[in-house]
């Protein structure tokens, strides 16, 4: 039995691209949800802070260390979503890299000469995603502890 040539792929080399690469379609596609969700909450802490920083607000009887702690709340909630929602650069298999490989062979030999490209891009996607995830959900978490200090203060308010 002959041993396959260096250059010729194994055996499922296509399944294993087409896995790979549905996988960094998946990730660009929770890249955009994160950046979704982070412009929400930047909409949602300009509503509030519209509503909460005028002439006519609560907050204005309350006391001080309460609108400053709601205001920090919210102020860090803010820049966490902002940088949740920065602009990295993402990592795709680049397309001269992938025109480098026109004419060495068949679709299958291409896909597994390429399968290292889309790995990497992977690979280095999955960093900047888990941070930029994280900011989101600090800034999510920031946004509910400036809601609940503004309920308690209005529970507080109704009750006494």
């Amino acid at each position: 039995m002959s041993e396959p040539a260096p250059d010729d792929p194994p055996q499922g080399a296509e399944f294993i691209y087409d896995a790979a690469k549905k996988a960094l379609d998946e990730q660009t596609a929770w890249i955009g949800d994160v950046d979704t969700k982070a412009g929400v909450l930047m909409g949602a802490v300009a509503v509030l802070f519209g509503l909460l920083f005028v002439q006519d607000s609560l907050l204005l009887e309350a006391p001080a260390w309460l609108s400053a702690m709601v205001a920090v709340a919210l102020g860090l909630s803010a820049l966490l979503s902002a940088l949740a929602f920065h602009v990295s650069t993402w990592q795709t298999p680049g397309f001269d890299d992938l025109c480098d490989l026109l004419g060495q062979g068949d679709d299958t030999k291409l896909k597994w000469k390429a399968l290292s490209d889309v790995q990497d891009a992977f690979h280095a996607n999955e960093e900047s995603l888990d941070r930029k995830a994280d900011k989101l959900q600090w800034a999510g978490l920031s946004l509910l502890a400036g809601i609940l200090l503004l309920a308690g203060y209005l529970i507080y308010r109704t009750l006494s």
